[in-house]
C-alpha cells in the first residue's frame, strides 16, 4: 500500500472532527470580508481574490469531510467503530483497551488494520495519491495536519 496515500488517509481521519468547525470559521471570514469591503484597504480586485481564495479553502474542507464520510460509510461496523473511537472521540489506546478489555497492543494492531481498510476504501473510490494531492494538497489546514503526521 502506498505510504503517501496512507498518510493522506490518516490526515483525513485526524482532521475529520475539526472540518465542519474549520469550514464555518472560513465562512465567517468570507462574510466578514464581504461585509467590510467598503472599508478595506484592498483594491476591489485584491479583495475578490482574497474572497475567492477563502471559498477555495472552504471547498477543500467540505470535500475532505464528504470524502471521509463516503469512505467511512462503506467500512464494516467494527472497523468504523474503531476509527470513530480513535479519531472522532480521540480515545487513547489505553482507554480503548480498557473499554474492550484487551491489550493495548491488540488495540494498536486493530487500529492499524482499520486505517489500512480506510486507505483501501479511498483507493477503491478513486482517491489515489494524484487525486488526493489535487483535492487537498493546496489546503493549508489539511497540509498542516499532513506535515505534522510525517
Amino acid at each position: 500500500m502506498d505510504e503517501k496515500v496512507r498518510l493522506w488517509a490518516k490526515t483525513l481521519l485526524t482532521a475529520y472532527p475539526y472540518l465542519e468547525e474549520a469550514a464555518n470559521a472560513v465562512e465567517t471570514r468570507i462574510k466578514s470580508s464581504a461585509v467590510n469591503s467598503w472599508s478595506s484597504p484592498l483594491s476591489a480586485e485584491a479583495l475578490c481574490g482574497k474572497i475567492l481564495h477563502l471559498i477555495s479553502v472552504k471547498e477543500g474542507l467540505i470535500n475532505a469531510k464528504v470524502v471521509t464520510d463516503e469512505c467511512l460509510s462503506g467500512l464494516p461496523s467494527k472497523v468504523y467503530k474503531a476509527l470513530k473511537c480513535r479519531y472522532i472521540f480521540r480515545l487513547s489506546f489505553t482507554m480503548m483497551s480498557g473499554i474492550a478489555d484487551v491489550s493495548e497492543r491488540s488495540v494498536y494492531k486493530h487500529i492499524q488494520r482499520a486505517e489500512d481498510s480506510f486507505t483501501a476504501a479511498l483507493i477503491m473510490k478513486g482517491y489515489d495519491l494524484k487525486r488526493l494531492e489535487e483535492l487537498f494538497g493546496d489546503n493549508t489546514f489539511l497540509k498542516g495536519v499532513y506535515n505534522k503526521l510525517t
